[in-house]
């Protein structure tokens, strides 16, 4: 198998996501960092207490901490010309990369990034990579619940050699797109497992309202969004999915991860994986016959789901089960 490190950039906003994104790459990698700030990008110290009891909870991961000082002039930052916060978020993966036990193989990734760890060793114990290659790796995108899944595919975690690993390629204005663009000249993009599926779940706007608004306000991408209250309303104004950020097709997958955010996994057992848009195609007649039996359920809902809307369907059968539970 390929001999790679991990690199992962956290904060305790992401705190639900973290025992899942460390379980799963030690699926695949005995090194693993975890880099962390000592503030949030806005100046509010980071909770310790937090930090403490994930580095007691997980002996086998490296804990590094980078100093966070609101009063430098981020202009003046190495590397960053149109986004100054980028810096905060280059200084963590360079921090991480520091502490890294090996020198082979290095994977980039946000802590709400959670790999198929299974899927992601078969996929390094069945490839051979290229030294003089850049991977950057397909994954699903998900919006407001980890039940909404995107049809459309992105990539941004990245896969380096860590011989082009140097302070140049880590500090820029674009991150990973500026790692990947200053390693190796050939990237390979949108990789896949051996199934031709993503190996990764970006888990990316996925929060409560308080804690994306408290995300918004303190990371790096902050001076991308004006209005950073009136935003965050417009997604949470009601139980839709409201992607304001990219409007991309969803599908209602189940939470394979026990995401306990803005989750509603109802109606089926929660150790079976269930994947509402395919056995709503293959066996819509079937769901039609069993929704009908619930006298309490009028016939709005079944002609949606007649009509093919999936996603319409199962909000509206999520709002009818929370309205009347039996």
């Amino acid at each position: 198998m390929n001999d790679i490190s991990v690199v992962i950039n956290y904060c305790s906003l992401e705190r639900e996501f973290l025992s899942s994104c460390l379980s799963e790459c030690l699926k695949f990698s005995d090194d693993v960092v975890v880099s962390y700030g000592s503030h949030f990008y806005n100046g509010t110290i980071e909770d310790h207490v937090h930090i403490q009891s994930q580095i007691i909870k997980f002996p086998k991961i490296q804990f590094v901490e980078y100093r966070v000082d609101v009063n430098i002039d981020l202009s003046k930052q190495k590397g960053v010309i149109n986004r100054p916060f980028a810096y905060w978020h280059n200084l963590a993966r360079w921090t991480g990369v520091n502490d890294c036990k090996k020198k082979n193989w290095i994977l980039f990734l946000d802590v709400d990034e959670i790999p198929d760890g299974e899927k992601f060793k078969s996929f390094l114990n069945n490839n051979a990579l290229d030294d003089d290659c850049n991977y950057s790796i397909a994954n699903y995108w998900y919006f407001k619940s980890p039940n909404f899944q995107a049809i459309e595919i992105e990539e941004s975690a990245k896969l380096i050699n860590f011989k082009y690993i140097a302070i140049d390629s880590i500090f820029g204005d674009f991150e990973r797109d500026h790692i990947r663009d200053n390693s190796a000249k050939n990237t390979h993009h949108f990789v896949t497992g051996q199934d031709g599926l993503p190996l990764i779940h970006h888990f990316s706007w996925v929060r409560t309202q308080n804690v994306l608004l408290r995300k918004i306000k303190s990371w790096g991408h902050t001076d991308d969004i004006k209005n950073h209250d009136e935003y965050v309303d417009r997604i949470f104004m009601n139980k839709n999915i409201n992607d304001i950020a990219h409007r991309y097709s969803y599908r209602y997958v189940y939470n394979q991860f026990g995401i306990g955010i803005n989750t509603f996994d109802y109606s089926y057992p929660m150790s079976e994986p269930f994947n509402v848009e395919v056995d709503l195609i293959r066996n819509r007649s079937k769901y039609i016959n069993e929704f009908a039996q619930f006298s309490r359920l009028d016939n709005d809902g079944l002609n949606v789901l007649s009509g093919g809307d999936q996603i319409s369907a199962i909000l509206y059968f999520r709002d009818a089960i929370e309205a009347e539970n039996q």
